[in-house]
């Protein structure tokens, strides 16, 4: 079989644009149908192909907090520092002397759903900074992430309702991106955003830029919105037709994968017939779960280890008739037996049949042997 490099053979897709880190971690637009390919904002190590699913900003104005928002007893001083795109339309807000001084917007949500919130700032003069979200008819938070600030480094101070999951990633330039995941009230759908620059002292100055709200459990790669709501299409990364069969070997054969999941039981791979009856099925969660079906008949399922959400790994994988093995990280690989082989004509990077449960994450590389390779070489290859 002749040597076969994936980017050649993929048919990407992605019917809107959408951002990146670029090599020089910056934020910037990759236009429609064009692959983003991610790097570190802080470390600027390259972190491979990006694929999502579709998501939607539904902030207005998402780096304009002078316009659209509303500035509540603060001062917002526009354009004032660079930030993560490079340009200087980063925002310092100002509070007037009352830790309830705040920016907000309003904004409509689907009642009993968990959302997202995520922001970009910069340590100004403020020790303790707070996002959240509010439910205008029950007139009270859903939920609040309060920030504390040590030398320009933010972290949780503290919680309350429904918020959970916080995470504070570098962005460079001595920027952050702080997200919290929040559900909405059971009933309503009037909610606003809120930032609190100084929500102790209600004197401190924060910097912001790239405000973001998402239907989800987790923050997506940045949308930026100007006067409506704009949604970023999917991504879709499949080889199907003679670009597949040209290298897939039906009888035995060998994947070897370098990833990073954003979140447990999301398709890292998928190879199939279009549908759930026959596919081979890459699916990280609780473990490492690569399972087989064949004819609507669950042929087995290996546990390789627990890949750690947002962490790099290597998955080898390896199939033949009535034998299949795979090793996570180096660790001894685990095998089965009895195992029929289901016949496929596609396979979906970062996706599972027909597109469905998106990785949202990271694949650095996908290697294929076009034969069963011994499980010594699964550990050696996975390390």
């Amino acid at each position: 079989m002749p040597n076969v490099a994936f980017a050649d053979i993929i048919t990407f897709t992605r019917g809107s644009s959408g951002t990146r880190v670029n090599a020089a971690g910056l934020i910037e637009t990759v236009t429609t149908n064009n692959p983003r390919f991610d790097y570190d904002p802080a470390t600027l190590e390259a972190k491979g192909l990006l694929i999502e699913e579709q998501r939607t900003n539904l902030l207005l104005r998402s780096a304009e907090f002078d316009t659209t928002w509303t500035a509540a007893s603060t001062t917002v001083t526009a354009n004032g520092t660079t930030c993560p795109d490079g340009t200087s339309a980063g925002d310092m807000i100002t509070p007037g002397s009352n830790v309830n001084a705040s920016v907000y917007q309003a904004v409509t949500l689907t009642a009993a759903t968990q959302y997202r919130l995520s922001i970009y700032v910069k340590a100004g003069s403020s020790a303790h900074s707070t996002i959240g979200l509010y439910d205008v008819t029950a007139a009270n938070f859903e939920g609040l992430l309060v920030i504390s600030w040590s030398g320009g480094v933010p972290s949780q101070s503290s919680v309350s309702g429904s918020a959970t999951g916080a995470r504070f990633d570098p962005a460079g330039g001595n920027w952050y991106r702080v997200s919290i995941a929040i559900t909405s009230d059971a009933t309503t759908t009037a909610h606003r955003y809120y930032l609190y620059p100084d929500s102790a002292a209600g004197t401190g100055t924060v910097y912001v830029w790239g405000a973001q709200i998402e239907a989800g459990s987790l923050s997506t790669s940045y949308i930026p919105t100007a006067g409506s709501q704009v949604t970023r299409s999917a991504d879709s990364a499949p080889v199907t037709g003679a670009s597949f069969s040209s290298w897939f070997n039906p009888v035995e054969g060998t994947f070897v994968f370098d990833f990073t999941p954003s979140a447990a039981n999301r398709f890292l791979c998928s190879v199939n017939d279009g549908s759930n009856n026959n596919r081979f099925s890459f699916q990280p969660g609780e473990f490492s779960q690569v399972g087989v079906t064949a004819g609507n008949v669950n042929q087995g399922v290996l546990d390789a280890g627990n890949p750690i959400s947002g962490e790099r790994h290597l998955l080898a994988y390896a199939y033949a008739a009535n034998d299949m093995a795979a090793s996570l990280n180096g660790g001894a690989a685990v095998s089965a037996t009895a195992v029929t082989l289901p016949a496929v004509d596609r396979m979906m990077i970062g996706a599972g049949v027909g597109g469905a449960t998106v990785l949202n994450g990271h694949i650095r590389s996908i290697r294929y042997f076009p034969e069963r390779l011994s499980n010594t070489r699964l550990q050696a290859l996975s390390v």
